[in-house]
């Protein structure tokens, strides 16, 4: 498209509601829905694959700066944070817990057909974990609630993206889950349909602005808000609490070619496909879950050098160069061979492949300081050569933005082996099994010293579960 637009249904006629309104009834409605039980296994899944990535990164550096912040905006309060037995208040708590959850970058997304659309569970759970301790619900009305936040969550990022021309000149990873950050936490408050209407328009309105594309690519180090996805969570708290307190929020935010698509810089917005079948046919079901702590657009290169190095029994001193053929993006932004901390070796596809190569456990160990400092991964990052495949560019750059890599390592006797990934695993085109996000998750309570079982049966009984949720057993404590 080269022209910006609104498709919005003939359907849709001043005299009907608005499509906030019809968010708005959905999700404070949400406890009155029977929920499929792929639906209710679904959103188990996200929140046990969440709390196991909050439980890993409670000590990442990152972490600790997450909670000294909270000592500041918000301590004192009743709500739990990862890594230390202090209380916030649940704006303080969301803000912490959303950092943590998100610091190894090994938390969920949304993925249509391979494209990849933010970071939901690392704002979502984090709210639930306020909205839980300040709101006093049953398990049954946290599924609900998160069941509600994801789907709009995944409903409104797909309905928003814009054209391939306009994502080059503005987009936002998960700025919009401020919205269903609100609807989560406006669940859990059981806010009215016009209480809901006034949070998602306060949520909308405290969202950060769209900045992919100044994330310091090229003068590294990366930004700390590599997801923006605490200032989500924080805006979607805030959001709830202010329409408590009568805080007037935007009306039918968004609706209208000025609407929430229009102020996160789109060019197009399917309005349809954000209502169409609302409750009926969930697209919570695109969620999806990562296989490595890194930045998506790394996966398929990870995937293809790890297959190598497990199927062809070759040792570290074999390999004399490593090439990989991938799209523009990662070889001109993710090319760092020396991260200087633990965000910015999450976006330098080199140093990843070398913490691979010297079988270095996925997880903070990868982020350690001595593996930034360790000399030989730094000498193997060296031996990695980026180059840019012309047909798998022009698949990232289309509308289905889907990243892939080659992977062809070299060996000094003059052998090649070389391994394709057409596109990252954990979404809808190669889904990873319940059992493979279990272990996931049972591997990153582990990493946290936490009893993973403990957690796991817990969260298995939530829905059935009549009395209050307990947040820090859902922590794992």
């Amino acid at each position: 498209m080269t022209e910006d637009n609104i498709n919005i249904s003939d359907s849709y006629s001043q005299k009907e509601a608005s499509l906030t309104d019809r968010i708005a009834e959905f999700a404070a409605r949400i406890h009155t829905y029977q929920l499929p039980n792929s639906v209710i296994n679904k959103v188990k899944l996200h929140l046990l694959d969440a709390l196991g990535c909050g439980v890993s990164g409670a000590s990442m550096a990152i972490s600790d700066s997450a909670r000294n912040v909270s000592n500041i905006i918000g301590e004192g309060g009743e709500c739990s944070v990862f890594g230390t037995e202090l209380l916030y208040s649940p704006v303080a708590a969301a803000f912490a817990n959303s950092n943590i959850t998100n610091a190894l970058d090994f938390d969920d997304g949304t993925e249509l057909n391979g494209k990849g659309l933010g970071h939901p569970g690392a704002t979502l759970v984090p709210v639930a974990l306020s909205g839980v301790t300040r709101f006093k619900v049953s398990g049954k009305q946290l599924i609900h609630a998160l069941a509600a936040g994801y789907e709009v969550n995944n409903r409104l990022i797909i309905a928003l993206q814009p054209s391939p021309a306009r994502f080059e000149e503005v987009y936002g990873v998960s700025q919009h889950q401020s919205v269903a950050a609100a609807i989560v936490y406006g669940s859990l408050a059981k806010l009215t349909t016009q209480q809901m209407h006034n949070a998602i328009g306060l949520a909308a309105t405290l969202t950060c602005v769209p900045s992919l594309h100044k994330y310091n690519w090229n003068e590294r180090p990366i930004v700390s808000f590599k997801d923006f996805v605490a200032p989500a969570a924080m805006s979607g708290v805030l959001a709830v609490e202010l329409t408590l307190a009568n805080f007037v929020g935007s009306h039918n935010v968004l609706d209208g070619d000025k609407g929430y698509w229009r102020m996160l810089g789109s060019d197009q917005f399917d309005a349809n496909y954000l209502v169409s079948e609302l409750g009926e046919n969930w697209a919570i079901h695109l969620g999806s879950f990562k296989q490595y702590p890194a930045c998506r657009w790394l996966s398929p290169a990870l995937e293809a050098h790890e297959l190598i190095l497990k199927n062809k029994n070759i040792g570290i001193n074999d390999i004399s160069k490593v090439e990989v053929q991938t799209f523009s993006k990662v070889v001109e932004d993710l090319n760092e061979v020396s991260p200087v901390n633990e965000i910015d070796a999450q976006f330098s596809l080199p140093f990843l492949m070398a913490a691979q190569a010297y079988g270095i456990q996925p997880g903070p160990e990868w982020f350690s300081q001595s593996t930034l400092n360790n000399d030989e991964i730094k000498q193997f990052a060296k031996k990695v050569y980026l180059q840019v495949d012309p047909d798998m560019d022009s698949a990232m750059r289309g509308i289905q933005r889907r990243p892939s890599a080659s992977v062809i390592i070299h060996l000094h006797n003059g052998t090649q082996l070389k391994e394709h990934v057409s596109e990252p695993a954990g979404g809808s085109i190669r889904p990873l099994i319940d059992e493979a996000v279990i272990l996931k998750a049972k591997k990153n309570f582990s990493l946290g010293g936490v009893e993973a079982d403990n957690v796991i049966n817990y969260i298995n009984n939530l829905y059935d579960h009549c009395e209050m949720v307990e947040s820090l057993k859902l922590m794992g404590r």
